[in-house]
């Protein structure tokens, strides 16, 4: 989650209006380098990517690379959407970034029965490294939006 604060000493409508659209235009163009730098720092292979490294997009399944954005005021909160269908579809963006543990469930293929495994998941931040850079882009937009 990201948030930009304005304040300015002219309180005049129009003013104020052109502030919001700048802040509004700046926490969208934040969303959409997120989503870039993240996209970018992902890599496709058939292997599990080690520990502390981003995770690797497998060519067979739904990947992370679906992205959701929504700008609230004067917050932008932006993150992939996970696999669906998953059993940990909720929890499965933030157990990459932070590691933990996954209740998992599963149908065994010898009985037909529901297994639940509990599953240590390592770290593989891909969110945390994209968003600095994304900021990065931010401190320059703004800048160049300032200017104006």
């Amino acid at each position: 989650m990201f948030r930009v604060r304005s304040s300015t000493r002219d309180n005049t409508a129009s003013v104020m209006r052109s502030v919001e659209k700048f802040k509004h235009d700046i926490l969208a163009q934040f969303a959409q380098d997120l989503e870039s730098e993240a996209k970018a720092i992902l890599t496709e292979s058939d292997f599990a990517s080690s520990p502390g490294q981003p995770p690797n997009i497998h060519s067979s399944e739904p990947n992370l690379e679906t992205f959701d954005s929504i700008i609230e005021g004067d917050t932008v909160k932006a993150g992939p959407v996970g696999f669906p269908g998953s059993s940990i579809t909720p929890a499965l963006p933030g157990l990459l970034e932070r590691g933990g543990v996954a209740t998992v469930r599963r149908r065994s293929r010898q009985t037909g029965r529901v297994i639940t495994q509990t599953r240590h998941i390592a770290a593989r931040p891909y969110m945390g490294p994209a968003a600095e850079r994304a900021i990065r882009k931010l401190h320059a937009h703004a800048r160049r939006g300032i200017k104006r």
